[in-house]
């Protein structure tokens, strides 16, 4: 198994060893996927904040609302 911080920082060695034992890879491709990946996780990330900020505004909001109507 290859370290993918090898993989990323370094992919020349790793297109070199791939061709030295004859093995057709499309690296490009590999790390490509990689990048958008991450992306995908940032953006999910991003979302989950989002959806657990709009949450706890949701709940704020009904405790105000159920104050206001307990007087």
């Amino acid at each position: 198994m290859l370290d993918p911080k090898l993989i990323k920082e370094n992919p020349e060695i790793i297109r070199n060893m791939l061709k030295s034992r004859a093995v057709e890879f499309d690296l490009d491709e590999l790390i490509e996927s990689d990048l958008k990946r991450r992306e995908f996780i940032i953006k999910t990330d991003e979302l989950r904040k989002k959806k657990n900020q709009v949450a706890i505004t949701i709940s704020e909001k009904k405790k105000q609302v159920k104050m206001h109507l307990q007087f």
